[in-house]
C-alpha cells in the first residue's frame, strides 16, 4: 500500500536464551565416509534390495573405470560417481545412504558435453522412459532426486545402467551425439 512501511526487527530469534542455545550445542564434525561405513549405513536405512542395487553400481563403476569418492556429511553417506577425462572428470550421479540416487545435472553442465540445457534435458527425457520417474525438465540445471526403490527390479535397472553408460561415455569422449 502506498505510505504505508513494514518494520521487521532484526531479532528474530536472536534472544539471549537462543544465543545461550546456539553456543552450547556444537555442531556434529564432519565424517569421512567409505565403502564400509556406507553400505553399513544404507543397510539400517534401506532395505535389502536397495543395498544389493547400491553394490551391483558400485561393480558396475569399476568395470566401467568410473571413479567413485564417499562424501563427507556429518549425517548422510554419499556414494559420488565421478566419469570424465582426468584429472578431475565430472561427478554425475550420487547415491545416498537414506536410499535416494541423485542425478547431478548441476555438475555436468561443466561439461562441453551437457553444458547444453538440451543435452541435459535428453538426461532427463530419458529417466522419464523409466516407469514411476517422473523429473521436470525445468531440473535440467539441478539434482533431482530419485528413490532407489524404482530401480531394483527389472527394466527399471536395466534402463538405469543404460543412462548411467551413456552419459559416462559420453564424459569421457566428450562426444555431444
Amino acid at each position: 500500500l502506498p505510505g504505508v512501511r513494514v518494520i521487521v526487527p532484526k531479532l528474530i530469534g536472536n534472544t539471549t536464551r537462543a544465543i545461550a542455545n546456539k553456543s552450547e550445542q556444537p555442531s556434529a564434525p564432519k565424517r569421512q565416509w567409505d565403502e564400509e561405513s556406507f553400505f553399513a549405513d544404507l543397510g539400517e536405512r534401506s532395505d535389502p534390495a536397495c543395498v544389493a542395487l547400491c553394490r551391483e553400481i558400485l561393480e558396475w563403476t569399476r568395470v566401467q573405470g568410473v571413479r567413485v569418492v564417499y562424501g563427507n556429511g556429518k549425517r548422510d553417506g554419499s556414494m559420488i560417481l565421478v566419469a570424465g577425462p582426468p584429472p578431475n572428470g565430472y561427478v554425475f550421479a550420487s547415491i545416498w545412504t537414506y536410499g535416494k540416487i541423485e542425478i547431478d545435472l548441476q555438475y555436468v553442465k561443466r561439461s562441453p558435453v551437457f553444458e547444453e540445457d538440451e543435452a541435459r534435458r535428453e538426461v532427463i527425457r530419458k529417466f522419464n522412459k523409466i516407469p514411476g520417474v517422473s523429473i521436470d525438465e525445468a531440473s535440467h540445471s539441478l539434482r533431482p532426486t530419485l528413490p532407489l526403490a524404482l530401480f531394483v527390479d527389472d527394466p527399471a535397472r536395466r534402463e538405469l545402467f543404460a543412462i548411467l553408460s551413456w552419459m559416462t561415455e559420453r564424459l569421457r569422449l566428450g562426444v555431444v551425439s
